[in-house]
């Protein structure tokens, strides 16, 4: 029986996080839904987190803090479902903080359903925040609509785009009895990416999910941050999660084609975790696609985007000595880079071509009729062509 005012437990894994837990902290202590319990799990931290969060759990009886050795963020939350005693449960990252209606939000279309998830507030600067949520509309999904997320919610096939549900365990709220059952699964020594397995094995054996069209959760983007450093064992943790993928898929005998997707998202991901993770962005991008220079050689190009494959292209074009007197994007304030300008650029440079490099054609005619609006002469205008290596 649905209850008015279900418990809900915050589970907050924290390590090393003592200039940023306390804003988390107050964030969940000041929410308007007062029926939740607060589980602080410090993962042997070395600074002042410890003694902060001991702070605020002598004063507030919500609050149950666990002080462990250090084992990783898997076997810290294990330790808080363990502790939980809620109905529902969700998480927030130690350096993060949510709006004081979360809960509250969260609740109000928690009925019946498995999964709840909200947008984000993605805050890579004080002055820049970036609205992320699932790629599906919001809504209730069950029965035939639930069977369609599933056929993509890891990797979109036809579009080539993935997680279009967010592997993100923050922003969603989980029946704790079903989610106990999914992170039993989990393998322990993974370290990244480590939400996919759970988010992705939790929304299978779902039959409701709900998608709310709010972005009360905040995330704060920190270059320093585990996820974000050079690892060169990042690429047997990839190949761990794609395994535990490819359990999924044998569990639910591979419904939705799970085990395709699987495959789809694996490629993806690990050509990121090669450039990114492994370092070899700086030492020589790994290409995902090719352009076809034909069109473009001897000419002075004017390139359009800054998106994976304007990255690509101009990584290319640089190689091979194609005269970019200029690269713009509409994001180049976001993207602080000094090569990026913004696209009134364009008025005042002198090219031969603007090259616009983006992968759907669908974009890339509302882009080029943004640049004619602009004044682009329409013979100057040239979708790339391109080839998609994975």
């Amino acid at each position: 029986m649905y209850s008015e005012h279900p418990m809900v437990s915050i589970i907050v894994p924290v390590y090393n996080l003592e200039s940023y837990i306390e804003d988390c902290i107050k964030s969940v202590l000041a929410q308007s839904y007062k029926h939740f319990e607060l589980i602080i799990i410090d993962d042997g931290s070395e600074d002042g987190t410890n003694e902060i969060c001991r702070r605020y759990a002598c004063v507030d009886n919500r609050i149950t803090l666990i002080t462990q050795r250090n084992l990783g963020v898997v076997l810290a939350r294990r330790r808080g479902l363990s502790e939980a005693t809620g109905k529902y449960v969700t998480f927030v990252d130690g350096d993060d903080w949510i709006e004081n209606d979360m809960l509250q939000i969260m609740i109000d279309n928690a009925t019946d359903s498995d999964m709840v998830c909200c947008g984000v507030s993605w805050e890579e600067k004080k002055a820049s925040v970036i609205k992320k949520r699932d790629s599906f509309a919001p809504g209730i999904y069950e029965n035939e609509q639930i069977d369609n997320i599933k056929c993509k919610m890891l990797y979109d096939m036809e579009h080539g785009a993935s997680q279009l549900l967010t592997a993100w365990m923050w922003s969603k709220l989980y029946r704790l009895d079903k989610l106990k059952e999914a992170e039993a699964h989990v393998d322990a020594g993974v370290y990244f990416y480590e939400d996919a397995l759970l988010v992705y094995r939790y929304a299978m054996g779902g039959r409701r999910i709900a998608f709310v069209d709010e972005y009360p959760y905040h995330y704060r983007y920190r270059s320093e941050s585990a996820s974000h450093r050079i690892d060169p064992c990042a690429i047997a943790n990839i190949n761990s999660v794609y395994l535990g993928l490819l359990d999924i898929a044998n569990d639910y005998s591979n419904s939705y084609s799970f085990a395709k997707q699987a495959v789809s998202w694996f490629l993806e991901k690990s050509y990121f975790t090669l450039n990114e993770r492994m370092g070899l962005r700086a030492n020589g991008r790994i290409i995902r696609y090719l352009l076809d220079q034909s069109e473009i050689a001897g000419k002075s190009i004017v390139l359009y985007g800054a998106g994976r494959v304007g990255n690509d292209l101009y990584a290319q074009m640089k190689t091979i000595g194609t005269n970019v007197v200029l690269w713009v994007d509409k994001r180049a304030k976001e993207l602080c880079d000094d090569r990026i300008a913004s696209v009134d650029k364009i008025a005042g440079a002198e090219y031969d071509l603007l090259l616009i490099a983006v992968e759907s054609s669908s974009v890339a005619e509302k882009i080029a009729l943004d640049l004619i609006g602009r004044g682009v002469s329409t013979g100057k205008i040239l979708k790339a062509k391109i080839h998609r290596l994975f």
